[in-house]
């Protein structure tokens, strides 16, 4: 009996040292790489230091051609001096010169025609000409040496003044009506009527001067296009219209437009782009309903922020032809520049769409590098979060495009600046939301507990048990052994 009961203690205890072993040597090596963190090495100082010189590296200079009378040609020096103080003056976050270049330059140059004029001075921006200013000069500014003060404060405060501005508020929110910048965008072209009776437009022809504005705007994003009709879109009980028995309309209060929009009921909430989306709603009101009237607006439109535009269309025709929607079209226009972010000065859609440029290549840069920031101190903060390899890729590639878009402002190549800062912008954000971190960044370390005391629990027990069991056998051996030492040495004697 005594040999099968010390067979059996080794048995058990063969038994609880391999488990020990086995976890030992293939268990705990197999949950730490199993559970080990993934941590990219981050080029921390790189974004940090970046983040520093980024005012330093927005360099612009933006020449500006003079042609200038034969009587006037000594105040180009003394105008760029003017210019050099007065900007001195605003104290931009970026560096932002204009230089002035004698001659006619090119087509895509800046350009001012000087013109004397008896009557009095005068700046022409077409809004047709590509970034061609035309300054029309008095004999008295001549006569008092003025002219060199009249370019300084035309190209500062006329032509470059809204840039100047925006960049002023550089690290200002936002303004609420402009849409959140996205390299690419949709817009929608919807014609809605409250009535039954059906209604057509030519779209073709008349959308074609959106779409001049649309290409005008292509340095700054890319867009596209598509058009819509919807009948019968009553308007919501919600909105009061108002009949005014004078001018024989109804009125809608500026404070309903907010509440004009029906989207679940018009269909404009079924959005299936993977891009922003532009909204511009052509709205022919109901027989029973019309002539509607905006409170306050001579357009008789209004802007709903961060979505689109609306244009209200009081019209009895079954077909809205060129002549008939020219006028919303312009409408949608001028509305789209403002959901941009577009200066509304000067009338140059070139030109505003060059200051946008500029300042979205700023401002996409900043944000990318705000990004990266926001991305080291999330792995400062959580030391257990995720940081996979592609994020690290990312952010290197980011900080590539930020430099290249620095570099692509110094060569006055805005159009490229914005592009890259455009794509560092994307990739920015994408390494702070890189699915890996993101589904790690809510597990906090007392979950762990949660999920290894019930899986663990159990067999630590038993596992404590029997290497107390064991430890209580090996010592009752070694005690009866001791005491049969004695008495075999004594039957010996």
């Amino acid at each position: 009996m005594g040999l099968i009961a010390g067979n059996e203690v080794l048995t058990r205890r063969r038994i609880l040292l391999s488990i020990l072993a086995i976890c030992a040597f293939v268990g705990l090596p197999l949950w730490y790489a199993t559970t080990t963190v993934q941590r990219a090495e981050l080029p921390v100082a790189e974004i940090y230091g970046l983040s520093s010189e980024l005012v330093s590296s927005s360099r612009f200079e933006i020449p500006v051609y003079v042609q200038m009378p034969v009587t006037t040609t000594g105040a180009l020096q003394e105008a760029q001096q003017q210019i050099d103080d007065m900007l001195k003056a605003r104290n931009l976050p970026v560096s932002w010169r204009i230089v002035l270049e004698a001659g006619s330059g090119t087509e895509s140059d800046y350009k001012v025609h000087l013109f004397l004029d008896q009557d009095a001075d005068k700046v022409y921006v077409s809004p047709f000409e590509d970034r061609t200013i035309k300054l029309y000069v008095s004999p008295t500014v001549i006569k008092h040496n003025k002219v060199a003060e009249l370019i300084a404060r035309t190209l500062v405060e006329d032509v470059f003044g809204d840039e100047i501005t925006m960049f002023e508020r550089l690290h200002q929110p936002e303004a609420v009506v402009k849409m959140p910048y996205s390299p690419d965008y949709h817009v929608t072209l919807s014609l809605l009527q409250g009535g039954v009776q059906p209604i057509g437009w030519d779209i073709e022809s008349s959308a074609l001067l959106l779409k001049n504005y649309l290409s005008s705007l292509a340095p700054y994003a890319n867009f596209t296009f598509d058009s819509q009709v919807e009948h019968y879109e009553k308007l919501s009980e919600n909105i009061a219209l108002q009949y005014d028995e004078d001018k024989k309309q109804y009125l809608l209060k500026e404070s309903d437009t907010s509440t004009f929009i029906d989207y679940s009921e018009w269909g404009l909430d079924q959005n299936t782009q993977k891009v922003p989306v532009v909204n511009f709603l052509a709205y022919v009101p109901a027989p029973d309903q019309r002539p509607i009237q905006i409170e306050n607006s001579v357009s008789n439109s209004f802007i709903v922020p961060q979505w689109g535009g609306v244009a209200i269309v009081n019209t009895e025709k079954q077909f809205l032809e060129y002549g008939d929607l020219l006028p919303v079209m312009e409408i949608f226009a001028s509305q789209l520049f403002q959901l941009v972010g577009a200066p509304g000065n000067p009338k140059s859609p070139t030109i505003r769409t060059d200051i946008l440029t500029r300042f979205q290549s700023v401002a996409n840069t900043r944000k990318s590098i705000d990004n990266l920031i926001s991305l080291c101190k999330l792995c400062e903060q959580l030391p257990n979060i995720s940081v996979p390899d592609s994020t690290r890729e990312q952010v290197e590639q980011a900080l590539k495009r930020v430099r290249e878009a620095a570099d692509a402002v110094v060569s006055r190549r805005w159009s490229l600046a914005n592009a890259l800062a455009a794509k560092a912008y994307v990739l920015s954000d994408k390494a702070f939301f890189q699915k890996d971190m993101v589904q790690q960044m809510y597990f906090p370390e007392e979950h762990k507990m949660a999920v290894y005391t019930p899986l663990l629990g159990p067999f630590a027990t038993i596992m404590v048990l029997g290497v107390l069991r064991m430890l209580k056998e090996a010592r009752e051996s070694s005690v009866s052994e001791k005491n049969a030492a004695p008495e075999t040495a004594h039957s010996v004697l």
